[in-house]
């Protein structure tokens, strides 16, 4: 009986209180190290997506470009019967000139290439001649509209003038007021991006991604070849 008594003790014998602290202790400290690992994990994992997006997005301009005498592709075009062109922002150029594919995934691949994942959760669903809701963040580099007076020329800026593609900004993330963004934006000195997770991602004209601090994003064209005027401009008028 004894023994029985011994045994039965052994068993029941539970945790003592200094040994369930320890453990509390520990787990807690495990917590406060992972946790904001998994955080910054998973924000370099939206950085990714938002530069392969914007590698597609580019790829994409480029088609269009081959199609349209080596321009680049303008932020808002103007209808154009003689062109078969009509009137619509980038994104709207690029989607129904077949630039850019669905990939068999219809408006859900549409809406996640042409938005970054990072700003996403930012913007609002938009329609555009009835079509299904799209998202749109990314914003083209207004300073790089081409001018036509009549109309009938494209109007666009021919790949050649700019001096220095790889230091000229082309496409990024975009400019979001209040959360809320229409399809097809465009960037600007005076709108320069915002809303991001503090890095801008953003491709240049020669097709390689940038990331910048948004605090040191210029917000200004600043003096002619100068470092901020090659972002922004990049070319003589």
């Amino acid at each position: 009986m004894a023994n029985c008594s011994v045994k039965r003790n052994q068993i029941l014998r539970g945790f003592t209180l200094i040994e369930l602290l320890t453990v509390i202790a520990v787990v807690g400290i495990l917590a406060a190290i992972l946790i904001p690992s998994v955080g910054k994990v998973r924000t370099n994992a939206l950085r990714a997506e938002s530069a392969s997006n914007l590698r597609q997005v580019f790829a994409a301009c480029g088609l269009y470009s081959n199609d349209n005498n080596l321009t680049l592709l303008n932020s808002w075009i103007g209808a154009n019967e003689e062109l078969g062109r009509a009137q619509g922002n980038w994104c709207k150029q690029l989607l129904e000139g077949g630039y850019l594919s669905d990939s068999g995934s219809g408006w859900r691949h549409q809406q996640k290439v042409l938005g970054s994942p990072i700003q996403r959760r930012e913007a609002s669903a938009v329609t555009i001649d009835k079509t299904p809701p799209r998202y749109g963040t990314y914003g083209m580099n207004w300073v790089l509209n081409g001018v036509s007076k009549d109309n009938k020329s494209s109007g666009q800026l021919p790949m050649s003038r700019l001096l220095a593609p790889g230091r000229t900004l082309y496409i990024s993330e975009g400019n979001l007021s209040d959360g809320d963004q229409w399809f097809g934006v465009s960037v600007s000195p005076g709108s320069p991006p915002n809303n991001t997770d503090g890095i801008v991602t953003f491709v240049y004209a020669d097709g390689h991604i940038g990331q910048m601090p948004i605090e040191e994003f210029p917000a200004e064209k600043g003096e002619k070849y100068s470092e901020s005027w090659y972002l922004w401009q990049g070319y003589d008028k």
